[in-house]
């Protein structure tokens, strides 16, 4: 008989069947109520005659995958009747391992093949990215990624360059989880003279955003890099940050672009086999000013006694006033049925609670400033919760509730069609317990479907989530689960500390930028005694930038400096810079 089963994904399945009666019965395979077809190469059924009464057959998956998911049935019948055997076949749900990890070193020569291998399982089969110091490896010709289904992940790359040096990253996931292995690269390199393997690129930036002229070069032995400014050479200083990683990266930083630092940059890079040179033009623009609709006002309906949200998005500077028109009247707020939010990230909204008919009509946004302006229309349209065209009926769902599922910060929306008339009473509960609207909670209804929207989600808003809808003649219930999945991403360091130079009494700048989710705590340390604002040191955090700046540098200043960073249970990343003055 067979058994509700459990497969691992790419696993094989096979069960048997054998059935008797007077006179022998036939054998009819289903799948979710459906008889299965031959038409897929993965699936075979074979038909045996065990003796002049019983019938057997064998029933086989090849490489089973989430689309052969279901409920199947074996049924057997004559004319004097049919019987049923029933089982489930579904994927086993299994976060990714490693069965053989990375090696944490590997080194080649130039020009050698490099292979980075491993074995990893998982259900279903895991998806593998790769990365090299932060960002994510794309498949090349020189650069091969294999992800087989018995689990070996490779990457490959034919003959191996001083450039292809980093710390290389292994991320295994799926939807029960993700799993990761690193390994420290070396390719011992042949003596050359500097050329170019990223030019320096020509570019535009906004004034006050930061400026990073960047290019990658390979030489062996390591080069001399002098950078200038319009001819001028650059020394370090407190407008200015050098970059030279161990990968070849070089470049010139500055935190906040102004109108005077526009004009030509320029880099010598050198050793004692020869020299290579590059340019760039960077010019500083003006800020955008003037404000912009980005995400304007769309036509909406509701039943009346609803809530409507009508949002936007504007860009501009200074940020823009806003104010919202009713059939050309200024909607004045009165913080409790009629609200404006306006946020600092150019979202704004209005919201009116309990929409009458008199909300009916046009209604327009504005955004001004010193230099502009700009608007957007839209017409909102209440309708009666009854319409006398029709027939009263009870609530009736089209459509039940379907299972939702979310990331932590993300909107989790409901929403099922219904018949009814009058518009019915709508009661939404979550684990038994009626909600109640807020800033983070919305219902919808528009007379013909029914909505809830959360945002932003959290953890705790997983759980049963009931529906009521109910009017004088009757009432109609659904159910649905609502997963919110928890966001946790391991902090990393895309820009690090590398060692560097200074000059006697001048101020230096060490900055590092670091990602995470949450926002990983950041500790500065010199010579492992920890560094706080004074009037030595200043710390700076500017989005995902960190950057700790020295005042008039001295010879007690030279040492180890170290940013650390931890999040949670993620384990710690620290990068070493020595500051040495010259």
């Amino acid at each position: 008989m067979p058994q509700d089963t459990t497969i691992h994904d790419y696993a094989d399945f096979e069960t048997k069947v054998r059935a008797e009666g007077i006179p022998k019965p036939t054998l009819h395979w289903l799948k979710d109520g459906k008889q299965i077809k031959l038409d897929d190469a993965n699936l075979a059924i074979e038909f045996g005659s065990a003796s002049d009464l019983q019938v057997t057959s064998d029933f086989e998956i090849a490489h089973f995958s989430k689309a052969y998911e279901g409920n199947y049935a074996i049924v057997a019948t004559n004319i004097a009747g049919e019987t049923t055997a029933k089982f489930q076949l579904s994927m086993l749900q299994k976060a990714p391992n490693f069965v053989r990890k990375l090696d944490r070193a590997a080194e080649v020569d130039q020009g050698e093949p490099l292979e980075l291998k491993c074995i990893v399982e998982g259900s279903p089969l895991p998806v593998a990215t790769w990365f090299k110091d932060g960002q994510e490896i794309e498949p090349n010709d020189r650069i091969k990624l294999t992800n087989t289904p018995d689990g070996v992940v490779k990457l490959e790359i034919a003959q191996a360059k001083p450039s292809d040096c980093g710390a290389y990253k292994l991320v295994i996931s799926n939807p029960n989880g993700e799993n990761s292995a690193l390994c420290a690269v070396a390719v011992k390199p042949e003596p050359m003279a500097p050329v170019f393997i990223k030019p320096l690129k020509d570019l535009k930036v906004v004034i006050g955003q930061p400026i990073l002229v960047e290019a990658q070069v390979s030489a062996f032995p390591s080069p001399e890099v002098k950078w200038f400014k319009d001819g001028t050479q650059l020394r370090p200083s407190q407008a200015f940050n050098f970059v030279n990683q161990p990968n070849g990266v070089i470049g010139l930083n500055i935190d906040s672009a102004r109108p005077e630092d526009a004009g030509v940059y320029s880099v010598e890079v050198s050793n004692k086999l020869g020299e290579a040179k590059g340019a760039a033009k960077v010019e500083v623009e003006p800020k955008e000013k003037k404000p912009v609709f980005i995400s304007d006002l769309h036509d909406t309906e509701v039943v009346e006694s609803f809530p409507v949200k009508f949002g936007v998005k504007i860009i501009g500077h200074p940020q823009p006033k806003l104010k919202f028109l009713h059939n050309g009247e200024e909607i004045r707020p009165d913080g409790d049925r009629v609200k404006i939010i306006q946020n600092p990230d150019g979202t704004a909204a209005l919201i009116i609670d309990r929409a009458t008919a008199e909300d009916s009509g046009q209604y327009q946004a504005i955004a001004t400033n010193e230099v502009g302006a700009c608007s957007s229309q839209a017409k909102l349209t209440v309708h009666s919760k009854t319409d006398d065209r029709y027939a009263e009926e009870a609530p009736r769902f089209v459509s039940g509730l379907r299972d939702a599922n979310t990331d932590e910060g993300q909107a989790l929306e409901l929403s099922a069609p219904f018949i009814a008339n009058p518009v019915p009473d709508i009661i939404w509960s979550k684990d038994g317990k009626p909600l109640i609207p807020n800033d983070r909670i919305m219902m919808t209804c528009d007379g013909k479907r029914v909505g809830l929207i959360i945002n932003p989600a959290n953890v705790n808003d997983s759980g049963v989530y009931t529906l009521l809808l109910a009017n004088p003649i009757g009432e109609d219930m659904s159910k649905c689960n609502a997963s919110v999945r928890k966001i946790y991403k391991k902090p990393y360091f895309s820009l690090r500390l590398f060692d560097q130079p200074s000059v006697l009494n001048l101020d230096a700048k060490l900055p590092v930028r670091v990602h995470g989710v949450p926002y990983p705590e950041l500790t500065w340390t010199f010579n492992n005694k920890p560094i706080k604002n004074s009037s030595k040191y200043t710390i700076k955090h500017d989005g995902d930038n960190s950057i700790l700046h020295i005042r008039s540098c001295t010879l007690e200043d030279i040492g180890t400096y170290r940013c650390q960073v931890c999040l949670f249970f993620f384990c710690f990343c620290f990068y070493i810079g020595v500051f040495l003055i010259l």
